[in-house]
């Protein structure tokens, strides 16, 4: 794998990309010309979130060389004029699905991209097991057989309806008549070629959801190439917005990003904001609970976004021994079961998995069905849970997750954080 080009997961963002109040867009506009700083085109505007983003910032036609230097000169140069003020504006950042993070692995994890997928490399970083290190891996489904769990009475979360933002969705059998889906939010499976195995992610979360709440309805959307890790947070949000009118009662995000300095990007900050008043929000926290060190000025205690947010579910996975990856932090609700669990799956023969005992991707047939650990599932357990308990005009979602976390017996078990 020597010579491939090579990237970071879950850090990288657009270092040309802008997003301002949309109140303050001429402010920002007239301070760039007076720093001789241009941007690509028209601003690119969003009235539901009031934000505009100016894409291909450069100086004097050179393009940035960071971002952050810029921020942090605007910032300074508004609050010096305006004695403290500065105008509501952050990054365009990179969002993945939470899958991406890994289980358990640090976030310093590199790929290679070969043939349009990435390909995970060797990572320094180590966790220890029985008192001998071993390297972190990127965690992956295992094929399994068709589960025969009986599912529950079809009546529950008749009338309710549940938003899926995530990657594409593979049309399984099982899911079939049971969603609403855009074209392009269609996952279509090419015969014969290999497929990365966070493609099937958006089909894993649908099925836990239907699991628990089989009469429920989906509306599922995506983000362009959100398991490739080259995700905005830009597109994420205007697709969070896609739902605040369209009669969501719980929307699961299974997805998210980290910020260097802890703090959430503001562009998610806004879409929660907006959103979060006209349903409930359930998030992963992220598999991050074992890194060990420093990377990028994140560490297992950092918060994932839009999780950590106020107005937000965020979720834990129940752990188990030797599978303690879910992050224990002050801003987790709640956990579920999110290790080993079983669902619906690819059908495909040639999906590319990482070996758990090596750096090296190997294929795996998928005839349906896969055994995966992450916070993403506990999420969709805790949106399953949800809508099971919600009845429509009775009993709204939001009181269905008060009366699951009151409920000693509950599989959701409200987080009680111990420092």
């Amino acid at each position: 794998m020597d010579g491939k080009p090579v990237e970071r997961l879950s850090v990288a963002y657009p270092n040309d990309e802008l997003v301002v109040d949309l109140r303050h867009l001429g402010l920002l506009s007239g301070k760039l010309r007076n720093l001789d700083v241009t941007y690509r085109g028209e601003p690119d505007v969003h009235e539901g979130l009031g934000l505009a983003r100016l894409a291909g910032l450069a100086t004097a036609g050179v393009p940035l060389v960071d971002l952050d230097v810029l921020l942090d000169g605007l910032r300074s140069d508004f609050e010096g004029e305006y004695r403290g003020w500065s105008p509501a504006m952050g990054k365009n950042r990179g969002v993945e699905s939470i899958a991406s993070f890994g289980h358990p692995k640090p976030m310093s994890g590199l790929v290679s991209t070969e043939g349009g997928h990435p390909q995970p490399m060797a990572d320094a970083s180590v966790i220890t097991e029985g008192g001998h290190p071993r390297p972190m891996r990127l965690g992956a489904p295992e094929p399994v057989e068709r589960p025969k769990t009986p599912r529950p009475s079809p009546d529950l979360g008749r009338g309710v309806m549940v938003g899926v933002l995530d990657t594409t969705l593979y049309p399984h059998p099982d899911l079939g008549g049971r969603y609403l889906a855009d074209r392009n939010a269609m996952l279509d499976v090419p015969a014969g070629k290999p497929v990365w195995f966070r493609a099937g992610h958006a089909t894993f979360v649908a099925d836990r959801i239907l699991a628990l709440a089989p009469g429920a309805g989906l509306q599922v959307r995506t983000v362009p190439d959100l398991e490739l890790g080259t995700a905005t947070v830009w597109e994420v949000a205007k697709r969070m917005m896609d739902f605040r009118d369209a009669g969501v009662d719980v929307l699961n995000l299974s997805l998210g990003c980290r910020t260097a300095d802890g703090r959430a990007p503001f562009v998610m900050a806004r879409a929660v904001e907006r959103i979060s008043p006209h349903m409930v929000v359930v998030a992963a926290a992220g598999n991050h609970g074992a890194m060990i060190g420093e990377v990028d000025g994140v560490t297992r205690k950092s918060p994932t976004w839009p999780a950590a947010s106020n107005g937000v579910v965020a979720v834990g996975a129940t752990e188990q021994p030797g599978s303690e990856f879910s992050p224990c932090l002050p801003w987790i609700t709640c956990t579920a079961p999110g290790v080993d669990v079983v669902g619906a799956y690819l059908i495909h023969d040639r999906v590319q998995v990482p070996d758990p005992d090596t750096s090296a991707t190997v294929e795996r047939e998928f005839t349906g069905y896969a055994k995966w650990s992450g916070t993403s599932f506990a999420a969709a357990t805790v949106s399953g849970a949800i809508a099971a308990n919600t009845v429509p005009g009775r009993v709204s979602a939001r009181q269905a997750l008060a009366d699951l976390l009151a409920d000693p017996d509950s599989m959701v078990r409200k987080y009680v954080h111990q420092s």
